[in-house]
């Protein structure tokens, strides 16, 4: 009786450190992952902005006829500033929706990670508990299946 009330016991802390755990996990990414999600949402704004910029500049002190197709590219008059200005704000307008996928993404990593530990949790413990499971499982075939199919299974 005595060893009964402990294996209980024991199985009441596995249980929810367990659940402690899965909860510890997302917890943990979701403070982990989000903010170096924003920084690199960030840094990929900054550097296609960059980019323009350098563009910009090459655009203004490249001597077009020196290099091959040079006359064809100094026709072309490109709005440098005004493009790195759209630029810009299709990164404010998008950004938020850039973050919102990239969450939801990790969202569903996450979900599909907590599922596997709760299998993983699930599967010990029928694992631990299998000779009491087997013969509630016996059980249910006496009671429930004719006494023929019922000796087969069992």
């Amino acid at each position: 009786m005595f060893e009964d009330k402990e294996r209980r016991r024991q199985a009441a802390l596995a249980i929810t450190l367990a659940f402690l755990l899965v909860l510890g996990i997302f917890v943990g990414v979701t403070f982990l992952v989000i903010p170096e999600l924003v920084k690199a949402v960030r840094l990929i704004a900054q550097i296609a902005v960059n980019a323009v910029d350098t563009i910009a500049q090459w655009d203004e002190h490249t001597v077009f006829s020196q290099i091959p197709f040079g006359e064809y590219l100094q026709q072309l008059h490109i709005d440098w500033t005004g493009l790195k200005n759209q630029l810009e704000g299709w990164f404010a307008a998008r950004s938020s929706a850039i973050v919102s996928y990239a969450i939801n993404m990790i969202s569903s990593l996450v979900g599909e990670l907590v599922n596997f530990f709760i299998g993983l949790v699930f599967s010990v413990y029928i694992l631990a508990r299998k000779e009491i499971l087997i013969n509630q499982v016996c059980r249910l075939i006496r009671v429930w299946l004719p006494e023929q199919f019922g000796r087969c299974l069992i």
